[in-house]
């Protein structure tokens, strides 16, 4: 009963925090598509003129696409020997996509879904947010590559475009180059000075390189390229269908990878950014229609979220528990460490 009551307060805390950064994402999608259209009237008019089968297909195109990228997870997740059934693959990838939208920089979509992963699969730590970090790089490299190209082609009007994807792409090359260094498990020991906590860290480092270079098998990294170049263009179709049939696959692919790139800057789901951004390549009027469909697809997968707090807590449990003491080799290597710090 105690686990319950405990269970029970987390889901209406949960729900308070999904409430408040959905409401705050409006408010700034707001304030964002009012900047564009000049007056809050004017994108009440255009809001009420959507046509709700339009927005419905649109979200089932998205989903769609997920889909797509869930089959992508579980063949990235059995190189570690790990099965993830489909619908487990899919609620990550759409919790994933619901986190991020509420987060500045999609920050919180990469550890939400290392969190599904984890406790469908029951893999480590490292190996969860190594899998799930693989996820995102092919959902950035390809953004970030046309978006690029988009903005190159479109200067000097689609500069911010071109800067914000040269940003973000040095700022992977960063973390990726940072990954590979002793320096997460020397801030756990110079700001906790916990020996447990240290080898922890160090081990599930370990675990995540291991995992990504596992991850760059040749065959592995074709396929999940190709799958990954079918779910945009799946997704895609959710562009023309709410916009503009007639301009075809590469501008629709142009219009969603300029949309997850402005995702990626430090507002929750891009907002203010991504619809000034999408205004320089879309009217006034496509953008608060797109900007629409793009919020409701991503906050609908909130609606089960609650559900998997008991699963998540018991894979927290794991982990935690998983904190032992250090071998000898590694109190030696921590004592050094903590020489060096002091």
């Amino acid at each position: 009963m105690k686990t319950a009551r405990v269970i029970e307060v987390d889901e209406a805390r949960a729900i308070r925090y999904l409430l408040a950064g959905g409401l705050l994402l409006v408010v700034l999608s707001l304030i964002g598509v009012y900047m564009i259209i000049g007056g809050i009237r004017e994108v009440l008019v255009i809001l009420r003129n959507m046509d709700p089968l339009k927005l419905a297909l649109g979200v089932i195109f998205i989903i769609l696409g997920e889909t797509v990228r869930a089959g992508r997870l579980k063949l990235i997740a059995r190189v570690r020997n790990a099965s993830i059934p489909l619908t487990g693959a899919l609620i990550a990838r759409l919790l994933g996509r619901f986190a991020g939208i509420l987060t500045p920089a999609s920050m919180a979509s990469t550890p939400v879904r290392a969190g599904v992963i984890g406790s469908y699969t029951g893999l480590s730590l490292g190996e969860s947010v190594a899998i799930s970090i693989s996820e995102t790089l092919y959902d950035t490299f390809i953004p970030v590559l046309i978006a690029m190209s988009l903005g190159i082609i479109g200067l000097p009007d689609t500069w911010p475009i071109l800067a914000i994807s040269v940003i973000i792409a040095g700022l992977w090359a960063a973390g990726l180059s940072y990954a590979r260094t002793p320096g997460v498990e020397e801030a756990v020991a110079r700001y906790t000075g916990r020996r447990d906590l240290w080898c922890f860290a160090r081990r599930q480092r370990i675990l995540f390189l291991e995992t990504l270079k596992s991850n760059m098998d040749q065959r592995l990294i074709t396929t999940s390229m190709t799958l990954t170049l079918l779910a945009h263009s799946i997704e895609s179709l959710a562009i023309g269908v709410i916009l503009d049939w007639s301009q075809g696959l590469i501008w629709w692919l142009m219009v969603l990878e300029t949309s997850y790139v402005m995702t990626m800057t430090p507002t929750p789901g891009g907002a203010l950014l991504f619809e000034l951004g999408l205004n320089i390549v879309l009217t006034p009027t496509m953008t608060v229609e797109w900007r629409t469909l793009f919020v409701i697809a991503s906050l609908l997968p909130g609606i089960v979220i609650v559900t998997l707090i008991p699963r998540l807590r018991v894979y927290l449990y794991q982990i935690a528990s998983s904190i032992g003491e250090c071998e000898e080799g590694e109190s030696n290597t921590y004592n050094t460490l903590r020489e060096r710090l002091v």
